[in-house]
């Protein structure tokens, strides 16, 4: 499954009306709404649009692993504040996510820019302890996901 997957997974009526495919791999999706049109990476439109009524997940986990397949990068800020896709997924709390981009390369270990904000510096593995201490949600299923890939990274 390649960019006419993604192509056909932005354009199907499972996707967000609007939504557009503008770049040759599928890494920035244009999101039209009105007489404008909005670019914006795949991974951080996957992010923003998970929890939606009315989009299935299984679409749009789809459309990120199909932009990751043909060389989009997983470790691309996805906002301003310098939250990577694996930031993200880890600070919305959406395991499946997390190892989807672990698979194909994320680095928990790169550091959050935030100039001026507490998590500037930060890994993943900081923010999700920070996370743990600061919502009451059931986090295992990410301690275990960056547990295993801390364990692979070390074996020689």
């Amino acid at each position: 499954m390649g960019l006419i997957a993604l192509l056909a997974l932005a354009g199907s009526s499972q996707a967000e009306p609007g939504v557009r495919v503008i770049d040759g791999r599928g890494c920035l999706l244009g999101l039209t709404t009105g007489e404008q049109t909005q670019t914006q990476p795949t991974l951080a439109f996957v992010g923003a649009l998970y929890d939606e009524p009315g989009i299935r997940r299984e679409v749009l986990l789809q459309m990120a692993q199909t932009a990751l397949a043909t060389g989009c990068p997983a470790d691309e800020p996805v906002d301003a504040g310098g939250l990577t896709p694996l930031n993200a997924a880890i600070l919305f709390n959406r395991p499946d996510l997390v190892a989807l981009l672990l698979r194909y390369g994320a680095d928990p270990e790169r550091r959050i820019a935030r100039p001026g904000k507490a998590s500037d510096g930060w890994n993943a593995y900081q923010l999700q302890a920070f996370l743990k201490q600061k919502r009451p949600l059931d986090r295992s299923a990410i301690d275990r996901l960056l547990d295993e890939h801390r364990q692979r990274a070390a074996r020689p």
